[in-house]
């Protein structure tokens, strides 16, 4: 399933990063977006990790689910006041 996730998001990133940034700083771009996702997946991968192994192998998805409704709501009500 991860591969689907891959599949439907990864090309819509790359082309947004395209359209955003400027022609003589593409490849920072590009750069800087690899380093920021790899810099978060090492984290969750230690935290999912440490879930799985303490709680079960459903913990970590869970969490992935609860954290994903934080962000939403977050996001929500940050852009409901502008």
């Amino acid at each position: 399933m991860y591969m689907v996730f891959i599949g439907l998001t990864e090309g819509i990133e790359k082309s947004l990063l395209a359209d955003m940034a400027p022609s003589s700083q593409k490849a920072s771009v590009y750069g800087l977006h690899a380093l920021m996702v790899g810099g978060a997946l090492l984290p969750a991968s230690i935290i999912s990790g440490f879930l799985w192994d303490a709680f079960g192998a459903s913990a970590p998805f869970w969490f992935g689910g609860a954290m994903g409704i934080l962000s939403a709501s977050g996001i929500w009500f940050g852009l409901r006041n502008t």
